[in-house]
């Protein structure tokens, strides 16, 4: 319980703060490695600049910037002061990971959001596809139905994640389909 009675969660995000190397006050060109929140605390101010600068609309929006940061933090459980979350009493939302919150936003489609799914294909192998997902091929039923990134050179290809799957027709002329089961997504 926080001295407030709110019950908040803190902290909101963690940073690396141990041993880590940073300027020192006895000379101008003094350094030493340091340890605490004066050292996490620089990770987040610059990850804040950081992101204002590839997202120039979240500038000046500190409730904003600070849901986006939250949100793409690398999560860490703990149990050690209370549930494991997320968030928690210990890491809060996790580790930023301010690659992740700079990532550009999705661009819009007849009005809509794209929304990019992430599924592990660990567990099958081609042609079977994991609970749930379908897949067709309207001019060749017994073609090709999808590929995994494994299929291309180099194997898995740099902007393909390990075990991801896809048809292999471009989205305006495809005649195959490559179908997930239904999402439901919370705030």
């Amino acid at each position: 319980m926080i001295i407030d009675g709110s019950n908040r969660i803190k902290p909101d995000i963690t940073a690396p703060g141990t041993d880590t190397r940073s300027s020192y006050n006895t000379s101008d060109n003094a350094y030493a490695n340091l340890s605490g929140t004066s050292m996490a605390t620089p990770h987040i101010a610059g990850a804040m600049a950081l992101l204002w600068c590839a997202r120039p609309e979240r500038r000046h929006d500190i409730a904003g910037s600070r849901t986006v940061l939250d949100n793409a933090a690398h999560f860490i459980s703990s149990t050690q002061c209370g549930t494991a979350g997320p968030p928690n009493n210990v890491y809060g939302w996790g580790r930023v990971d301010i690659l992740a919150a700079a990532a550009p936003t999705p661009p819009p489609c007849n009005g809509q959001l794209i929304t990019i799914l992430d599924e592990d294909f660990d567990s099958v192998t081609p042609p079977i596809l994991p609970a749930g997902w379908t897949a067709t091929n309207a001019i060749d039923p017994d073609g090709i139905l999808w590929q995994t990134s494994n299929s291309g050179l180099p194997s898995p290809p740099a902007d393909t994640s390990p075990n991801s799957a896809w048809v292999n027709d471009p989205a305006d002329v495809s005649d195959k389909y490559l179908n997930s089961p239904g999402v439901s997504a919370t705030e």
